[in-house]
């Protein structure tokens, strides 16, 4: 009779173990769906991160070549304005003083424009 409460003792134990290792094994499962989850997760994360990378280096490379060729069209804007100007006051100054040039010597009928020469007279 000594055996039945020692049997009666290991088979409660047996439960309690058994119960244990059954809990145990869902709350690894229920880790291991969150381990992969979390996983899943940094990858999405690290692949999210370089796809804007890129983005950020092809907007930056956008940014560059539109700038540059801002700077580009003002310089050439500016070049020509200064161009046009300076063309501008060399044509007028070239006239004015070839009219008055010519109108001094007095020989010569000049209309001020350069393309026309002046004529002997």
């Amino acid at each position: 009779m000594l055996l039945s409460p020692q049997l009666r003792d290991l088979e409660n134990e047996l439960e309690v173990e058994q119960r244990r290792a059954r809990e145990f094994a869902a709350n690894n499962r229920k880790l291991e769906r969150q381990y992969n989850e979390i996983r899943i997760q940094i990858e999405d994360e690290i692949r999210v991160k370089s796809e804007l990378a890129d983005a950020n280096n092809t907007l930056a490379n956008k940014v560059r070549t539109l700038r540059r060729q801002l700077e580009e069209a003002v310089s050439t804007t500016h070049t020509h304005s200064l161009t046009h100007t300076y063309t501008h006051m060399y044509t007028h100054i070239h006239t004015h003083t070839h009219t008055h040039t010519c109108a001094r010597m007095r020989r010569f009928s000049c209309s001020g424009d350069r393309a026309s020469p002046c004529v002997q007279t």
